[in-house]
């Protein structure tokens, strides 16, 4: 059993800071991106405007060990400047739809759980771009814009009452996440690889992120 309880109750005690607002759930997997061609050709609608919309479709889920499994829902937090005015903390939490959150109790249930603790450039926002590995110092004007801490972490059937996990992955170094937001519709693709250098969980999430 992998014990993860360090890592989970160092996010709820930050949680508990917070004014938690009114969750409401909407799953999405279709994600729009415009693109344009050096000619006019396209789609054209009834008022004969063309509609060069390109839908890329990304399945929420993750593997790990060759078993794949899905995080269908997510809540994405914005804790403020790190202190050094470039750099902003987000934090990402995907999870099973074995798993409810609620905006005055909490976390429960047990099931699928990706943490991604990121820092942005924005700060109102996560920008789009490539979040690489860091290392968390114990302080917070130490971190970075586009980086993905190493509390960051992925597992499998986590109890979030013991903070403990079947399995999962801990992030170490070479972990990467990359992310584009359009129009509201969050795009992450994750690789958290494990201490061991081997073990990783590679997933993707697609669909709005509620905002804590």
């Amino acid at each position: 059993m992998l014990y993860l309880s360090y890592f989970w109750a160092k996010y709820l005690t930050i949680m508990k800071n917070f004014k938690l607002i009114t969750l409401a759930f909407l799953a999405v997997f279709t994600f729009t991106t415009s693109c344009s061609s050096d000619d006019d050709s396209g789609v054209a609608d009834d008022s004969g405007n063309t509609d060069d919309t390109v839908v890329v479709a990304v399945d929420s889920e993750f593997v790990l060990n060759g078993v794949t499994y899905p995080v269908a829902q997510g809540i994405v937090q914005s804790f403020g400047d790190n202190g050094n005015g470039t750099s902003f903390d987000f934090d990402i939490t995907l999870f099973s739809d074995t798993i409810t959150f609620d905006p005055t109790t909490g976390f429960s249930g047990a099931g699928e759980v990706v943490y991604l603790d990121l820092n942005s450039d924005n700060a109102t926002s996560l920008s789009d771009g490539t979040y690489v590995f860091a290392v968390d110092t114990g302080n917070f004007p130490d971190r970075n814009a586009f980086t993905v801490m190493d509390n960051s972490f992925g597992a499998v059937n986590f109890d979030t009452a013991a903070g403990t996990a079947d399995a999962g992955v801990v992030a170490t170094t070479g972990s990467v996440v990359e992310l584009t937001i359009e129009g509201g519709v969050y795009t992450i693709m994750y690789d958290i690889l494990g201490g061991d250098g081997t073990t990783n969980i590679i997933g993707s999430y697609q669909g709005t992120l509620t905002s804590i």
